[in-house]
């Protein structure tokens, strides 16, 4: 048979075999095992190791076209009962998330991008045959092929942006379906292209688009990684917030008790003091009540917000554990150990989403150097060798004589570079736009790292009045009960006093928790906050985390503040 048949006959039924044989899972694993690898590497580079990542839900592996919306209404009916502490809440969070999901795709579809962008510098296989039924004027029906038979590879030269290819046509089904030797074709093509100036290695568009796509896999990654802090955090604070709003529903709740055994003494006492006594100890257990009711409400909206984050189904009774408010509480108010300024250098160097920018902006003068590059003369060293033959009586030999071949220079002088230069010319704009975004990027961390610690400090100093607006609070109503019981004063002042309690018993929970948020907030614009650790919303040390001593009540009052003249510098020459 002819050598050039015997060569392609099985290459093309074993392509038709594979492409028919091959199933979807088989491409689908065989794409996960190479874009998984290429996050890992990236990963590797990036952060010095690599994490276990799937983009797999329990929705993979399923058909869809036997996954039915009935399935995913029914599922968001679900009734479970679910409690939750912290941790668990978070390793929730990060199994359920829909937001989290789509921040894994995105950067799996990174990957895929690069490995498309690779594949262009990878060896290309192409096969083609054309073949149709024909029935000749003596009413014969024979299956022909329109044109040539072909199978073909081609492969970019390292990322130079040359191509090398070679290819075997052969009018196969005409010799396997009709007279062998009849208008029977054979042709081994092989060329080469590669450029000298214009186009040539790392400044081709060719390889900066696969450079391109790399950094993307890379700015991707950080951004992965920024995502899981960032979102581990709002997880944290939103615990915290309903813990909060726990503590403020307990002590509405005692509140609201408190009033109504004022209301019973009161109107126990009603042959001994005025009505209006009476009268006003009831309006405030009314009104204490519809606080109390209030608070319910505004906790219950926010635990459906939770449940969103968390992706549960609304339905879904849900339940936290207190420990961690407790535990916070009892370690305190954690300070940062370093300055304004050196938390700023520490951004500089820390924060993922900064170090992107600063990468794009060198981006950006790589680009410069690409479309620079288009402008120059073209020059390609082009060869090519080709052997046919077609001989009746001995078409199973290669003559190596018979093969013709060509090597020179394609030469195109920048005659016209319109498109090329105006390319060019918006590279310098993007450059300078790249620069001054990166300059607003530097100042708005600045500024973010400057009001995380205004805001840090703020809050503490909150906390502290609220303590002992909460001591002196609670010194007040003692007093005004025992007037009351005396006689001495009026309802309406216990209850004024009692209001005034509950105010700041609420405000420093408050206080607490704010604090908590702003402490995280402010690690996290840094870049210094480590969410792989632990229960990282703790602070660490515990004894130097212990706010001012309260019972001293001069030294709160007397805690600087800065005067308006001085914040203004009023009175100045």
């Amino acid at each position: 048979m002819n050598l050039t048949i015997r060569i392609l006959l099985p290459a093309i039924v074993g392509a038709i075999l594979v492409g028919v044989g091959c199933s979807t899972t088989y491409h689908k694993e065989k794409a996960d095992d190479e874009n998984y690898e290429i996050i890992r590497q990236i990963e590797a580079d990036v952060f010095g190791e690599t994490n276990e990542f799937t983009i797999d839900t329990k929705y993979s592996g399923r058909d869809p076209q036997v996954f039915l919306p009935q399935e995913l209404i029914d599922g968001r009916r679900a009734t479970n009962v679910l409690r939750l502490n912290l941790d668990s809440a978070l390793d929730t969070a990060f199994k359920n998330s829909r937001a989290y999901q789509r921040q894994k795709e995105d950067l799996y579809l990174a990957a895929v991008n690069l490995s498309n962008r690779r594949n262009a510098f990878s060896s290309i296989w192409s096969g083609r045959a054309n073949p149709d039924i024909e029935r000749e004027a003596d009413g014969d029906v024979k299956l022909r092929s329109r044109s040539a038979t072909s199978l073909g590879v081609s492969k970019r030269i390292f990322r130079t942006g040359g191509t090398i290819t070679a290819g075997l046509a052969n009018d196969v089904l005409r010799f396997v379906t009709g007279n062998p030797r009849r208008s029977l074709a054979n042709t081994l093509s092989v060329s080469i292209s590669q450029p000298l100036l214009r186009g040539f290695g790392k400044r081709s568009p060719i390889a900066e688009n696969l450079i391109q796509a790399e950094r993307n896999v890379i700015y991707e990654v950080r951004e992965y990684d920024q995502f899981q802090r960032s979102f581990s955090v709002d997880v944290v604070n939103d615990y915290f917030d309903l813990l909060g709003l726990k503590n403020t529903i307990r002590n509405n709740y005692a509140n609201y008790i408190s009033r109504s055994n004022a209301t019973v003494r009161a109107q126990a006492r009603g042959g001994i003091e005025r009505p209006i006594n009476f009268q006003l100890a009831l309006q405030a257990e009314l009104n204490q009540k519809n606080s109390y009711i209030d608070s319910v409400t505004r906790y219950r909206t926010a635990l459906d917000r939770f449940k969103d984050r968390l992706s549960i189904p609304l339905t879904s009774e849900l339940f936290l554990e207190d420990g961690p408010f407790g535990e916070l509480e009892k370690l305190g108010l954690a300070p940062l150990e370093f300055t304004t300024a050196e938390a700023y250098g520490l951004a500089v160097e820390k924060h993922l989403p900064t170090l992107s920018e600063i990468d794009r902006f060198e981006d950006s003068k790589r680009k410069i150097l690409v479309a620079a590059n288009q402008l120059k003369t073209g020059l390609d060293l082009e060869g090519s060798a080709t052997l046919a033959w077609d001989k009746e009586e001995d078409y199973q030999k290669f003559d190596v004589d018979q093969v013709r071949a060509n090597m020179g220079l394609a030469l195109d002088l920048p005659l016209n570079r319109v498109s090329e230069r105006n390319s060019y010319r918006s590279s310098l704009i993007d450059f300078e736009r790249q620069a001054r975004s990166l300059e607003q990027t530097l100042d708005s961390r600045r500024n973010v790292i400057e009001l995380g610690f205004r805001t840090l400090k703020q809050r503490r100093q909150n906390y502290e009045n609220n303590e002992l607006g909460v001591k002196i609070a609670k010194e007040r109503v003692l007093e005004m009960m025992i007037r009351v019981e005396q006689g001495n004063i009026d309802q309406q002042s216990l209850i004024d006093a009692e209001n005034s309690l509950i105010r700041e018993q609420n405000s420093r929970v408050t206080a607490i928790v704010d604090y908590q948020q702003a402490r995280l907030q402010l690690l996290l614009d840094i870049g210094m906050l480590d969410t792989d650790t632990a229960q990282f919303w703790l602070p660490k040390d515990a004894a130097a985390n212990q706010p001012a001593v309260l019972d001293d009540i001069e030294s709160v009052r007397s805690a600087p503040i800065t005067s308006p003249a001085k914040l203004f510098q009023e009175n100045q020459p």
